[in-house]
């Protein structure tokens, strides 16, 4: 976990440098490194679990692998972050020129509506059938309604990669 730590904290200070230099070249190398990064997140996540489905810890290391997957969610958002700041670029004067961003999100449409999409309704005797996750377009719905920036930026892109199965409920 140290190693994650070190690499994100070298993610940040190149994506820093990336966007006020408008260095194209460190951009790719941050894209680059956050492969990196994501496969050791996950090494060490799948270490957690395989801890806790074949050691089954007492409390006190229970709160211990707890707590490092809670710090890996953190460190991995803080390296997903150097990324979109990283792909972002700047003009001669310094004003944002070019704005990219990609966001993976499923459906928002579970949220209140028909029965299926309540939790307890899909696991009764005779359960409610679940709607068919689908994309929503804006304004109702869509998984990059908060991704889209709410300043003017020129060449600003947002693109949303619509997943229709999420391993876990998110809302």
């Amino acid at each position: 976990m140290i190693r994650l730590a070190a690499l994100v904290t070298e993610a940040i200070g190149a994506g820093t440098h990336a966007l006020l230099d408008a260095d194209l070249a460190l951009v790719d190398q941050v894209i680059t490194d956050d492969r990196q990064i994501n496969d050791l997140n996950h090494h060490i996540e799948l270490g957690a679990y395989r801890l806790l489905a074949m050691q089954q810890p007492t409390a006190g290391d229970l709160r211990a692998v707890l707590a490092v997957l809670r710090i890996l969610h953190e460190i991995q958002l803080s390296a997903d972050l150097m990324v979109t700041t990283a792909k972002a670029s700047l003009d001669s004067s310094g004003a944002i020129a070019d704005w990219n961003f990609e966001v993976w999100s499923n459906t928002h449409s579970m949220r209140p509506g028909g029965a299926g999409s309540m939790l307890a309704a899909q696991h009764m005797a005779q359960p409610f059938a679940v709607p068919t996750p689908r994309p929503i377009p804006l304004p109702e719905g869509g998984g990059d309604r908060n991704a889209i920036p709410i300043y003017n930026f020129p060449n600003a892109h947002v693109v949303h990669h619509f997943i229709p199965a999420m391993p876990i409920r998110i809302s």
